[in-house]
């Protein structure tokens, strides 16, 4: 779809050659020197789609308010994972359900989790082999999916302060 969002945002012609078209509503892993350099490992993002000067393009967000959009390239080395239904599908009903209750029971994740962060929980969970019945690698599960939503969206707001910072106090930021 054409939107006045996107038209704005000046693309250099090597990026918008490069630039990937992956399926929308996707969640993806990304290489992303800032994630790996910061400590979060690869990037993992929803993919949104937009047509800007008549190219279809691909961008990397979190659904969060404010959030930010970055074009994916095939400099990103792009991984498909799946929608959310896949990637719950894929979990099997035993350890979502067990996701679900340990983001229910941990204070700490606010009680409950937003879609995004159980996608984000589920991609770990799958990294990691998580076993529905080992509670502390669920609960490990939920709390690093919480920490990293709130971190992914920080580095994807100050990429700048980021590639500058030779690290990221993330517990003064209250991201810990």
């Amino acid at each position: 779809m054409e939107t006045e969002h996107f038209t704005g945002i000046g693309h250099s012609s090597e990026s918008l050659q490069r630039a990937a078209q992956l399926p929308e509503g996707s969640w993806v892993r990304l290489d992303d020197l800032l994630f790996s350099l910061h400590g979060l490992g690869p990037r993992y993002a929803l993919v949104q789609n937009a047509t800007v000067y008549g190219q279809a393009l691909s961008y990397a967000m979190l659904d969060l308010p404010g959030t930010a959009y970055d074009l994916i390239t095939d400099h990103d080395a792009s991984h498909v994972l799946g929608t959310f239904e896949q990637l719950a599908v894929a979990a099997g009903g035993a350890l979502r359900a067990a996701l679900d209750a340990a983001f229910k029971a941990d204070r700490q994740t606010g009680g409950f989790a937003s879609k995004q962060q159980m996608a984000l929980a589920l991609i770990r969970a799958a990294a990691d082999r998580v076993d529905h019945l080992d509670q502390l690698a669920v609960l490990r599960t939920v709390r690093w999916a919480k920490r990293y939503e709130l971190r992914a969206d920080w580095l994807a707001r100050h990429r700048v302060a980021a590639f500058t910072a030779a690290f990221i106090d993330w517990r003064a930021l209250g991201f810990n």
